[in-house]
């Protein structure tokens, strides 16, 4: 997990790729965070949240990190009808410990008032 950020960050940076990607690049880094068979116990929520910021830095529209924690109560809720219990709350526990640190990293930053807000809201369902 952690190379895979270190990987993405540094493409983010790469003034040969176009912002376009960045779509494909969020959906997948956002996938992690949904896998059910490891938890994050190495801050590996920490660091893929380093290519999050840097394409919002470098042009990403926050709507589209906004949708994808608005859609987290339900992708949990079908996740939760799909696993097995342990697996599913692997995923609820990440998803949970990234939109944590989302909340931090967000936290008091005008910039992303609107992503802050989706965060708490996101979280007060899924509790």
């Amino acid at each position: 997990m952690a190379h895979v950020s270190d990987a993405m960050d540094e493409l983010v940076k790469n003034p040969k790729i176009k912002k376009t990607a960045y779509d494909d690049m969020l959906h997948a880094l956002w996938s992690m965070y949904l896998q059910p068979h490891y938890i994050f116990i190495h801050d590996e929520d920490e660091r893929l949240l380093v290519p999050i910021f840097a394409m919002l830095e470098r042009g990403l529209a926050q709507n589209e990190v906004v949708q994808l924690i608005q859609q987290m109560p339900a992708t949990l809720s079908t996740l939760k009808d799909q696993l097995d219990e342990a697996n599913f709350y692997i995923v609820r526990f990440n998803c949970k410990t990234l939109l944590k640190s989302f909340f931090i990293q967000t936290n008091h930053q005008a910039q992303y008032a609107s992503l802050h807000q989706s965060i708490v809201t996101c979280l007060n369902e899924i509790n």
